[in-house]
């Protein structure tokens, strides 16, 4: 017997895999097709790198570690991934001018320029979607979804 929650549930794992393909062509993986396009966002990047951007994007530069503990990898997947982002000019490593021993990682100035701006398009669709819901609770949804993440996270490791 399907229960309202049951039927809402069903919703959701719909909606998901939905939701996780839109944000993917949103984010700056590639150029559109038959754009010209020389910067450092050309050719597909993994799912993995456009985490590392968004990250990035949100909270700055900042430390390896602090890095490598943000995207919930060790510091050895960190630095491979970075490297692999500075070979495309995509991110910038710089040592902490006091404490040379910190490496300091963040955005390139044209790969920020990009990805600042399909933050900001992200943004405004989800402020759009909120808009269609005046009476939601933003904060449990997101909290929700937070926590949905990370139980599918620990299922998966």
């Amino acid at each position: 017997m399907m229960t309202p929650t049951t039927t809402t549930t069903s919703e959701l794992l719909k909606v998901l895999p939905e939701l996780t393909a839109a944000l993917y062509r949103a984010a700056p993986h590639e150029p559109a097709h038959g754009a010209a396009h020389d910067g450092p966002l050309e050719g597909p990047l993994t799912a993995a790198q456009m985490k590392a951007i968004i990250h990035l994007a949100s909270y700055g530069p900042q430390p390896m570690g602090a890095f490598a503990a943000g995207m919930g990898t060790t510091p050895a997947a960190a630095s491979e991934m970075v490297e692999r982002l500075v070979e495309r000019g995509i991110v910038e490593r710089a040592s902490d001018p006091h404490d040379r021993r910190i490496v300091y990682v963040g955005l390139a100035s044209e790969a920020k320029r990009l990805v600042d701006r399909v933050v900001d398009g992200l943004h405004t669709e989800v402020e759009a979607a909120f808009a269609q819901f005046p009476s939601l609770d933003k904060a449990t949804l997101v909290a929700f979804l937070a926590a949905l993440t990370e139980r599918l996270k620990a299922t998966s490791a």
